[in-house]
C-alpha cells in the first residue's frame, strides 16, 4: 500500500508547483495574468487529493502497522494548500460585480482608455455586466458618493493626479479642458490591470444680482441687464474603477475609490 502514500506526496507535490509558478510567471510576463491566476488556483483539486488520498494511506498503514511517512507528507501538504482557500472567498459584502463608481446616475466616461487597444473589444458603459448589476451596486456600495472640496476644478485635477501617483497608479492622461483624469492600476502578484477614470467639475456658488451697466440708451427704452457669472466656489470629485478581466472584483475597485477619497 505503499503507493497510495507516494500518490499522496506526488499530487501534493504537484499542487505546490502551482501555487507557487502560478503567481511567479504572471509577475513575470511569461503567462499573462487569467492564465497565471488559472495555473495557481489548480493548487486547490490537487491539495484536496492530496489530502484524502493521504487520510487513505495513513489509515491504510496504520491498520498494517506500518510507517507512511509519504502519506504523511501528502496529507499535510494537501492540508496546507487548502489553508490558501480564504484567498478566493469574497468578502461578504463585495457582490460578483467588477465595475464600481461615485455616481451611477451619471457615472465618468472613459475617453483616452476607452482607444487603448486591450479595451478594444470590452464595453465601457456603465453598468456593462449583467441584469441587475445596478441594483447590487446600489445595495452593496450605496456608501460611495462624490466627493466636494474646496479646491477650483484645476486644482482639484492637479491633486488629483498627485493622489493617484502616490497610488501606484500609471497616470494615461490628464484632460484639463475635461476634468479627466485616467489611469491604469496594475496589482503586485498576477498583474491583472484595472481601469480607473477622476472627473472633476465645478461647483457654483448664488449668483449675484444682476446689475445694469452703465451706457447710453434711448429714451424709453429698458436697458439690457447683464447675466452675471455664478462664482466658481469647489469642485465635485467622482471616481469610477472597473476590472478589464474577471466577473467578481472581490471588491478590489471599492476598496481602490475609498483609498483615493480618503487620501484626497
Amino acid at each position: 500500500m505503499k503507493r497510495i502514500g507516494r500518490a499522496a506526496f506526488y499530487v501534493a507535490i504537484a499542487g505546490l508547483v502551482c501555487l507557487v509558478l502560478g503567481p511567479l510567471l504572471a509577475r513575470f510576463g511569461i503567462l499573462p495574468p487569467l492564465f497565471g491566476f488559472a495555473l495557481f488556483s489548480l493548487h486547490l483539486p490537487f491539495g484536496l487529493a492530496a489530502l484524502v488520498t493521504g487520510l487513505i494511506g495513513c489509515w491504510v498503514n496504520w491498520r498494517e502497522k506500518g510507517a507512511a511517512p509519504r502519506a504523511v507528507a501528502g496529507l499535510a501538504l494537501g492540508a496546507m494548500l487548502l489553508l490558501v482557500v480564504p484567498l478566493f472567498l469574497r468578502p461578504p459584502d463585495a457582490p460578483a460585480i467588477h465595475d464600481v463608481t461615485t455616481d451611477v446616475d451619471d457615472p465618468p466616461q472613459f475617453r483616452a482608455l476607452a482607444e487603448d487597444p486591450a479595451n478594444a473589444r470590452r464595453d465601457l458603459t456603465f453598468p456593462h455586466g449583467e441584469d441587475g448589476d445596478l441594483e447590487l451596486h446600489r445595495q452593496h456600495y450605496g456608501s460611495l458618493d462624490s466627493l466636494v472640496t474646496d479646491l477650483k476644478p484645476g486644482d482639484a485635477l492637479v491633486r488629483a493626479g498627485v493622489v493617484a501617483t502616490n497610488l501606484g497608479w500609471d497616470v494615461v492622461r490628464t484632460d484639463t479642458e475635461a476634468g479627466l483624469l485616467e489611469a491604469t492600476d496594475t496589482s503586485g502578484v498576477f498583474r491583472f490591470v484595472d481601469d480607473v477614470v477622476v472627473r472633476v467639475r465645478p461647483v457654483y456658488g448664488a449668483s449675484p444680482v444682476a446689475e445694469t451697466p452703465a451706457q447710453e440708451v434711448e429714451v424709453g427704452e429698458a436697458p439690457p441687464a447683464v447675466a452675471p457669472q455664478p462664482p466658481v466656489v469647489g469642485s465635485i470629485v467622482d471616481v469610477r474603477s472597473t476590472s478589464r478581466v474577471g466577473r467578481s472584483d472581490l471588491g478590489v475597485n471599492a476598496a481602490r475609490i475609498r483609498e483615493f477619497l480618503e487620501r484626497f
